[in-house]
């Protein structure tokens, strides 16, 4: 599956831990899944990020998590934040999950002492993350753990994973085309329900919410890209009527498609 362009290989490292940390950072990054779990702590400001089927909208202090083989995207904000991503074997390869979005003081003072351990990087640095990181796994299992997937119920939800995973690739590859739901589940070899509902389950949308999206994404690049009419903009991205382009547009974006193009 590593060919997979949602799919994110997060190179092996020696130190289990990998920490990163942002400034007035644009919380915007793409829809991409992985199989490490994924903390994100915000130190300010707000922002917004999709974990599968939630949105969720956070602010200093909320500590959201994204779980192992979990679709997620940042969809927008500004905010100073931390961020701690930990390999399976971390929770000693536990097919564990846990609540997305918690609040809670005990892991604001653990995150704070972890990134100021980053930030010093002295001779004890290594040893002193691994045990603050353990505690705060410690606290997590403890209090916010909702589920522990057997084998066969992680490989279920795995497959699933990979189905949408092969859809979400051929709809960016052929969303000018005129694909149906009908097509999506043939794709992956599964009735036209049973697909809308595993769809539905693992990225938060329909098949054609999520295929509009696409074409509204290239459309807005190409009202700032380029001279091309609105109607020949809306012909490109897959959408026969002009008219009901400029509805999806106002819908996801806010703004007519003229109204984007003067604003460039």
């Amino acid at each position: 599956m590593n060919d997979i362009k949602l799919y994110e290989k997060i190179p092996v490292d020696e130190f289990p831990i990998r920490l990163l940390e942002f400034e007035k950072d644009s919380f915007v990054f793409p829809l991409h899944w992985h199989e490490h779990t994924e903390i994100h702590f915000i130190f300010n400001g707000t922002a917004e990020i999709r974990c599968g089927d939630k949105i969720m909208k956070l602010k200093a202090n909320d500590c959201v998590i994204v779980n192992g083989n979990e679709l997620h995207e940042g969809l927008g904000g500004s905010c100073d934040r931390g961020c701690i991503i930990l390999p399976p074997s971390f929770f000693e390869n536990n097919r564990v999950t846990f609540n997305i979005m918690i609040c809670d003081k005990v892991i604001t003072e653990l995150v704070t002492k972890i990134f100021s351990e980053f930030r010093e990087q002295d001779s004890v640095t290594s040893l002193s993350l691994k045990g603050y990181t353990y505690l705060l796994v410690s606290y997590l299992l403890r209090h916010y753990s909702t589920k522990v997937f057997t084998e066969p119920s992680y490989r279920q939800h795995f497959e699933k994973l990979d189905k949408v995973n092969n859809v979400i690739k051929y709809i960016n590859e052929n969303y000018v085309d005129n694909i149906t739901t009908s097509e999506l589940a043939d794709i992956v070899h599964i009735s036209e329900g049973h697909f809308c509902h595993i769809f539905k389950e693992i990225t938060g949308k329909t098949a054609k919410e999520y295929l509009n999206s696409i074409r509204i994404k290239k459309a807005a690049a190409l009202l700032s890209e380029t001279s091309m009419t609105v109607t020949e903009v809306a012909y490109c991205c897959g959408f026969s009527d002009s008219n009901y382009f400029a509805r999806i547009f106002k819908k996801y974006t806010g703004h007519t498609p003229s109204a984007v193009r003067h604003l460039n």
